[in-house]
């Protein structure tokens, strides 16, 4: 008990060094400390002090650092270091109070060694890579901690063969891991990973400085808040558009390939980046340009930032020295804040990308799963007579081969939906390409997009006989944007694509989740490995629809591949196509059908060419 009273000592003594997340999460720590402590002294006779413990610990928030250090104190006593020190220290606060000696250790490392990839004596089982994925999942949650830290030996060092340890071989030698021939445990596991994001933690503090010293203006970023740095990434990097930065004024946008800016003030933009880069001239306005949501939000009284494009809004004006250096200002303070939050991502500092308050309360998408999905893997190919849910019709006739001199070929539909004896039909491939809408300088809503006026007249009257065209049912469609209306051929909305395809928004489509590659990977395995059991998840363009213009997935994911080891082959040939549900979410966009790499999720601008799958409600 004496060591267990100088260590309580000690940590008095030392409180006020205690890093802030101790005040914040000692709170959450009470319960599950005091719960601990009983059960590990269930079979001692310390159960009177426990309650005293008790007592203390759940007394009002005075003093609540105080009552920290006696929380860690109470768990040191009892033997529940590393335990105590978890629940006080999360990932980032561990890296951020690693001591000066152990950080110019690994600096030394990385910069003689290199480290960063080293070199196992061994190869890893595939169980111990398995555990290593799932504990570095905990341990990038804060749920999880090693009690102990790899042990790095310099070369010359006596070692164990049955011990991990990291062995420096300097000389610019890759370091070596050494991993004992027998099956490593989780905390040897768990040092491992720690020590790597060591490395990752000292790379970004070598990162950042080396950043600062070789930009001049990167060292003004430094003193930026997190508030500030969370206003510049959403107000630039959120818009529809991945062409950031863009320009327009007067009507003209480079976006449409316009010519915005004079020859002059090209030159004048030019001189002034390189005089803010390279000289350090800031611009003399200290608050950032307004901000709007859309461009019919410009007045043309100064520059803004339109949200929804990531466009600068000009005035109707000679622009001027200022006006470009504002603009270079609020341009860089944006490239800075990506890095800054990608980084403190990556080191455990963030949780995840900051989001509008509009995106965190807006409710999830409702999945309701429909037969297709499950009835399709027994489809069969079938009259309309006798057709059922997940079977392949005939109905119709379009170009398809590419060849007008033999004719239009017929369309082959898959049966979505059944209702007594009307038949809902989407068809099985990709029949042709079509622009969504010329407009980009507005979201336009399914209801007055060329795409949905061509479908009606054009396709209608190209696809269908008089006869035939007599079997199909007008449907009314609910839209979620602009308003509803009576289609006689259509395309599916999101939801309608989710539900029929049963893929579930809330947890499939994770692919573009804050960059997450954890997430990523687990998507692209489940997604990719339906593939195999439900083709019919992607859509092959005809010839015809190839030589309108429709491109294709050329199933080259090397670099995807390697980071996420999937293989994306079965994707070669497959298309994207357009989906209905347009709205100002997408700014000049529409949302489109898939390739495994754009659930729905990936967008493409209304002037672009999108593939076309039809959707008809037909009479038996």
């Amino acid at each position: 008990m004496e060591r267990s009273e100088l260590m309580i000592k000690r940590i008095f003594a030392e409180e006020g060094e205690l890093p802030e997340i101790a005040k914040m999460r000692v709170q959450e720590a009470y319960d599950q400390i005091y719960e601990q402590v009983r059960a590990q002294n269930a079979r001692d006779d310390h159960n009177e002090a426990n309650e005293k413990y008790q007592a203390v610990i759940r007394r009002n928030g005075k003093g609540l650092l105080k009552v920290a250090c006696f929380v860690l104190a109470c768990m040191l006593a009892l033997g529940g270091t590393a335990y105590a020190v978890n629940l006080i220290l999360g990932r980032y606060e561990r890296m951020k109070n690693m001591d000066q000696k152990e950080k110019e250790q690994i600096r030394e490392l990385t910069q003689s060694g290199g480290n960063l990839v080293y070199e196992p004596s061994r190869a890893w089982s595939a169980e111990e890579l398995a555990r290593k994925n799932k504990l570095q999942v905990a341990y990038k949650n804060d749920e999880i901690f090693p009690e102990g830290a790899l042990k790095i030996v310099r070369l010359g060092e006596e070692y164990s063969k049955d011990e991990v340890c990291l062995i420096d071989e300097e000389d610019g030698k890759e370091d070596v891991l050494w991993l004992p021939e027998r099956t490593l445990t989780d905390e040897e596991i768990l040092e491992i990973i720690e020590y790597e994001e060591k490395i990752a933690y000292i790379s970004y503090e070598n990162r950042r400085a080396l950043y600062a010293e070789e930009n001049p203006w990167e060292q003004r970023m430094e003193s930026m808040t997190d508030e500030e740095v969370d206003f510049y990434y959403l107000a630039y990097w959120m818009g529809a558009v991945e062409m950031n930065g863009s320009f327009s004024r007067a009507g003209k946008s480079d976006l449409k390939g316009d010519v915005v800016l004079t020859e002059e003030e090209k030159k004048l933009y030019l001189r002034m980046m390189d005089e803010y880069l390279e000289k350090n001239r800031i611009p003399e306005r200290t608050t950032p340009l307004p901000v709007i949501e859309m461009p019919s939000d410009f007045d043309g009284s100064e520059i803004m930032l339109c949200r929804y494009n990531s466009c600068f809004y000009f005035p109707d004006r000679v622009l001027t020295e200022e006006d470009f250096l504002e603009v270079i200002d609020f341009q860089k303070r944006a490239e800075y804040s990506f890095r800054r939050i990608r980084d403190e991502i990556e080191i455990g500092k963030r949780k995840d990308w900051p989001s509008l308050p509009n995106d965190q309360s807006k409710e999830p998408e409702i999945y309701e799963e429909k037969a297709f999905s499950e009835a399709a893997k027994n489809g069969r190919e079938t009259t309309i007579e006798y057709a059922r849910v997940g079977d392949v019709v005939l109905f119709g006739s379009y170009e398809q081969d590419g060849n007008l001199a033999n004719g239009k070929e017929e369309i082959a539909w898959f049966v979505l939906d059944q209702d007594g004896d009307m038949l809902t039909l989407l068809s099985r491939e990709v029949l042709d390409g079509h622009r969504f809408d010329s407009n980009l300088d507005e979201p336009v809503s399914w209801a007055d997009c060329e795409l949905r006026g061509w479908l009606q007249e054009s396709f209608y009257k190209n696809a269908f006989s008089a006869k035939e065209q007599a079997s199909i049912e007008p449907v009314l469609l609910k839209n979620e944007y602009g308003e509803d209306t009576q289609d006689k051929v259509w395309l599916l909305s999101k939801k309608e694509y989710y539900n029929y395809f049963a893929i579930d928004p809330n947890a499939d489509c994770t692919a573009s989740v804050g960059n997450n590659q954890k997430k990523k990977k687990t998507y692209f395995e489940r997604f990719l490995g339906r593939l195999h059991t439900e083709p019919w998840l992607l859509a092959k363009p005809t010839e015809a629809a190839l030589q309108a213009g429709v491109s294709v997935d050329q199933g080259e994911y090397g670099t995807l591949e390697r980071w996420f080891e999937v293989d994306f082959s079965i994707c070669k040939g497959s298309t994207c196509w357009w989906l209905r549900s347009s709205s100002p979410e997408y700014g000049p966009h529409a949302p489109l059908g898939h390739t495994v790499l754009s659930l729905t999720e990936t967008s493409a601008s209304k002037n672009a060419l999108g593939g076309i799958r039809p959707v008809i409600r037909i009479r038996k």
